[in-house]
């Protein structure tokens, strides 16, 4: 009798430490990521806001209960920093970050980044290289270099001289879009940017901006034989605002991003619109990916302690007759 029931108290601890006490083991605690993206106000930031967020929900499927997301969209920098203090606030181990104004939110961020916080910027880099943060962007000297190309060249085709530009988010990818825009016109002596050197009027991610603008400027200037539009939804406004003032002297319009409506244009051969580069909204997508691999490999987040920032860059395409019927359907936004 003894012997058994040593044997039963034996058998009893060895169950208690095989199978536990009954009590289940506290879950791990998630990976929680914050994604901050400009309001959703036009067709591109509302493309842009579902990407991350269908993005997001996938990899928080997936992960079953691992990973965390809180999305936020905000009007204006300021917005951006409050909700950027309150992620971290929240507990986010990662921010997947679009900026309005890379020059506010850089401070912010750096200073997040020393407390151990990963920092993944979408398409709009930060204005300080010299620590580690990752970027998930269009290559935008590439897509300045081909819009440029391709404008100038339409131009001298066509013996036109003068063109008006409206720029995007003031920021470095933008400024790095630019540059490469104006490099590409410069080459011909006989194009005349009607602003001056290498100006060009910022509207940001509102095409309400860019139909305001375009219309004092299409008041202001006699001669205007092509426009350079940011973005694609800015395009289609400073379209309405051409035919409004009656500036059927504009021959050409190109734009930015590869939407499904500025790509039916391009293929209407009654339409002044010629072309645009491929600037989708699946960066935000994109970004939030590389996060959520970066976070799952073991390695991934190497580049948190790096002394640099590194970019990956995603090439860009030329959109204008030859291949607009591939993104006027399911290509585009």
């Amino acid at each position: 009798m003894k012997r058994l029931f040593f044997f039963l108290t034996a058998l009893c601890c060895a169950g208690s430490l095989l199978f536990g006490t009954g009590k289940q083991e506290e879950a791990p605690e998630p990976v929680k990521f914050g994604v901050l993206l400009p309001a959703p106000v036009s067709p591109w930031t509302r493309a842009l806001y579902w990407e991350a967020v269908q993005a997001a929900a996938l990899a928080s499927m997936e992960s079953r209960g691992g990973f965390e997301f809180r999305v936020r969209s905000a009007a204006s920098s300021g917005e951006q920093i409050e909700q950027i203090r309150e992620l971290a606030a929240l507990g986010s181990g990662w921010l997947v970050i679009f900026p309005l104004d890379s020059a506010a939110v850089t401070p912010v961020l750096k200073e997040l980044h020393s407390l151990g916080i990963r920092i993944v910027a979408a398409d709009q880099g930060l204005t300080d290289l010299d620590f580690g943060w990752a970027g998930v962007a269009w290559d935008h000297e590439a897509a300045g270099t081909e819009s440029g190309r391709a404008l100038a060249l339409e131009m001298r085709n066509s013996l036109l001289a003068n063109y008006l530009c409206l720029g995007g988010a003031a920021g470095p990818a933008e400024a790095e879009l630019m540059d490469a825009f104006f490099r590409e016109m410069e080459k011909s002596s006989s194009l005349v940017n009607i602003l001056g050197g290498r100006t060009y009027i910022p509207t940001g991610y509102d095409p309400s901006t860019a139909y305001r603008e375009a219309a004092a400027l299409f008041r202001r200037f006699p001669r205007i034989d092509a426009v350079y539009c940011p973005d694609d939804d800015a395009l289609v406004e400073v379209l309405k605002a051409a035919e409004e003032a009656d500036r059927s002297d504009i021959k050409l319009f190109f734009g930015r991003g590869g939407s499904r409506a500025v790509c039916a244009l391009i293929l209407d051969h009654k339409s002044r619109v010629d072309a645009t580069v491929l600037h989708g909204p699946s960066i935000a997508g994109e970004a939030v990916r590389f996060a959520v691999s970066a976070a799952t490999e073991q390695e991934g987040a190497a580049f948190h302690n790096a002394p640099n920032a590194r970019t990956i860059r995603i090439p860009a395409v030329l959109i204008n007759r030859s291949n607009a019927d591939r993104y006027a359907g399911s290509g585009g936004y």
